[in-house]
């Protein structure tokens, strides 16, 4: 399950995942003085909880806690109205075959475009980053499919805004 947590009386926001959302609720909640609500859960595990702590990464704290902005709550309100988003991508581990597929469709064919344009490193290897074993691993997963994401425009516009640079929104305002 993906859990969404919030501190009690206001503060950060936690996205995680746990089978059990309620014992991680207790567990997180001594961190803070009066403890933290669970204001939603949905059906996911790793690849759509490391999807939305890519979504809401310009808001974070650390990769985990995010501050409390409108963006973030309408993404909330949202879970709370309707569960899991229609946007979020499915849970299933793709080999890294398929995840090279995407990132060559959307970077092109330069493999150092491909590494610097998911975070990457200079050091990391190309090879070592898609090979069979780490290719299917949740966070390489997770960034190519939210770089298709961006791309395709499949994001809700208030998470998408996150994403582009202030004086691109300033114009459009």
């Amino acid at each position: 399950m993906i859990y969404i947590l919030h501190a009690t009386g206001g503060g950060p926001i936690k996205i995680g995942n746990s089978y059990l959302p309620e014992h991680r609720k207790s567990g997180v909640g001594q961190l803070f003085p009066y403890g933290v609500d669970l204001l939603a859960k949905f059906d996911g595990e790793w690849i759509g909880e490391k999807f939305l702590h890519l979504c809401f990464r310009p808001l974070s704290t650390t990769p985990e806690w995010f501050i409390a902005g409108p963006a973030i709550w309408r993404f909330i309100i949202d879970a709370i109205d309707n569960g899991r988003p229609s946007w979020l991508p499915i849970e299933e581990r793709m080999r890294g075959d398929d995840i090279l597929d995407i990132a060559v469709e959307i970077f092109g064919d330069d493999r150092k475009r491909i590494m610097r344009e998911l975070g990457f490193s200079p050091f990391t290897t190309f090879k070592d980053t898609f090979s069979a074993s780490s290719a299917s691993s949740h966070s390489i997963q997770a960034k190519v499919l939210f770089a298709k994401a961006i791309r395709d425009g499949s994001l809700p516009p208030y998470i998408a805004d996150l994403h582009r640079p202030a004086d691109l929104l300033e114009a459009a305002e």
